[in-house]
């Protein structure tokens, strides 16, 4: 039996097909500000929600980060936190929305959740302990449920929002990336995504044929 054997590859001027890129699961800014409206600073459990998500949207950090600060990493006065990914320390400005937040929480309600005088961990449980990953991700999903959004919403959604919202404001990819920690500039890329559908949107709106 003969062997119909080419000496070349049929397949090799055959380029692959391009895999679409997903668009990355973001909130608008309206979704967000009907999200962060939702706890109120009128208990201790609500000042300090307020902050967390406040602080969450303002930095963009992941929730590891978050929960992890201490009552030392942030100085309101300078508008700014340390925030630690591993070994790495990095500065994050904090915007006064979220800087007014943070005020009313220690100075007024913080006081209540502590029960041992030493703990330095900034948001605390009921029981005076830092709260966890699946914690917070409670927190966010009870009050993304109270504001009507239909979406799948975690601390990696916010972080998204972030990013998104930044840079369709005119925020060049470098300064995201030092404000989120990338250790490379092309995961910051992802974000170039909404900036194009920025420039779709200002073109349709302000070309006389567009």
């Amino acid at each position: 039996m003969h062997k119909k054997i080419v000496n070349s590859d049929p397949t090799f001027n055959v380029e692959s097909p391009k895999q679409k890129k997903k668009l990355l699961a973001v909130l608008t800014i309206d979704e967000i500000n009907n999200l962060l409206s939702q706890p109120k600073a009128t208990s201790a459990k609500g000042a300090r929600d307020k902050a967390m998500l406040e602080l969450l949207y303002a930095t963009g950090m992941k929730v590891t980060e978050l929960i992890s600060l201490k009552i030392d990493d942030i100085f309101l006065d300078l508008s700014f936190v340390k925030c630690y990914n591993g070994e790495r320390e990095r500065i994050v400005p904090v915007g006064r929305v979220a800087i007014d937040a943070l005020n009313e929480y220690i100075e007024e309600y913080r006081v209540k959740h502590i029960k041992n005088s030493d703990e330095r961990i900034l948001f605390l449980n009921s029981s005076g302990k830092g709260l966890t990953r699946q914690g917070l991700w409670k927190i966010l999903k009870h009050y993304a449920k109270r504001a009507n959004l239909n979406k799948t919403i975690t601390p990696q959604t916010i972080r998204h929002s972030f990013g998104a919202h930044m840079i369709q404001n005119g925020a060049d990819l470098n300064s995201i990336q030092e404000i989120l920690g990338h250790a490379d500039i092309s995961t910051t890329q992802i974000y170039t995504q909404f900036a194009k559908k920025k420039i779709k949107d200002v073109y349709t709106k302000t070309h006389p044929r567009a």
